[in-house]
């Protein structure tokens, strides 16, 4: 097993993020549980990488959300557990070892359906996203009549979203292919590190799935690179809505045909399957 520089500079950046995180905790432990409860800006940049602050807040119960949409994490917990499942049928139907017989009877079997048609799940939470984003940005309009700029708003979430996006990356490309071994390790991994190696740069631009899409790094980061995609244009549709009613609607009208035509037309020029096939 060879070490490059790369790998011995995304494990020095690991560690750098593991001693942040140590530090942290053991701040938060002297100063708030040892009695030394002096409020300060300071204090509050350093607690908030602590791993008991972090995880009192992604196991807690309180609704902190003032739109009274908790309802949404229901939602979106359900849609993440069929999107798993769906997702080990798809690499159980695509893998090199399989019983042919034992899948045709699945297939055929209606009770299967809806999993084996989960991709359309995935549109989950791209509605999900889409609904809280325009109510977010509605309620911003009306609150500042329509002077708004969304320049902040994309650029925050470029940067709250590529860092661990990048850091995920950089697995790839240099840890993650040593990790494991296996007859079919290597022709996986390794390929899914030459492909980072080769087209990172889509991935951070969030282009990934348009350009170089035959040598995609991490194929599921297609998702991530469409709802980037569709947050940047989302606020066209919403302003034009919230402004000029009629024409935000017929706006939205022409985009849904548009966007129900474009793959029509492509499916039928290149003669495509209809649906998603699986391939071993």
């Amino acid at each position: 097993m060879s070490i490059t520089n790369l790998d011995v500079g995304f494990l020095s950046l690991i560690l750098v993020f593991m001693a942040i995180l140590f530090l942290s905790t053991l701040f938060e432990i002297v100063t708030v549980y040892m009695g030394k409860k002096k409020e300060s800006a300071i204090k509050d940049l350093i607690i908030s990488f602590s791993v008991i602050n972090n995880v009192k807040k992604i196991i807690s119960t309180k609704q902190n959300s003032s739109l009274g949409l908790e309802c949404v994490n229901g939602i979106k917990a359900l849609a993440m557990i069929f999107i798993l499942a769906g997702h080990a049928c798809l690499f159980i139907a695509s893998g090199p070892v399989m019983d042919a017989a034992a899948w045709d009877r699945l297939v055929r079997d209606p009770v299967n359906g809806f999993m084996l048609n989960n991709a359309l799940l995935v549109d989950t939470f791209l509605l999900l996203s889409a609904f809280l984003f325009s109510r977010l940005l509605l309620l911003e309009l009306d609150k500042r009549r329509g002077r708004l700029n969304v320049i902040p708003i994309l650029v925050f979430r470029y940067i709250r979203v590529t860092p661990s996006y990048l850091v995920v990356m950089l697995f790839y490309m240099t840890w993650f292919p040593k990790m494991g071994e296996g007859p079919l390790w290597e022709d996986r991994l390794l390929l899914e590190q030459e492909r980072c190696m080769t087209s990172w740069w889509t991935n951070i631009l969030y282009i990934n799935n348009y350009v170089n899409t035959d040598k995609m790094c991490m194929f599921q980061s297609w998702y991530l690179s469409v709802d980037t995609q569709l947050f940047f244009v989302a606020p066209i549709f919403i302003y034009s809505v919230w402004r000029w009613r009629k024409f935000g609607f017929i706006l939205m009208a022409f985009g849904i045909v548009v966007s129900l035509m474009i793959p029509a037309i492509i499916t039928y020029r290149d003669k495509l399957d209809p649906t998603l096939l699986f391939y071993a």
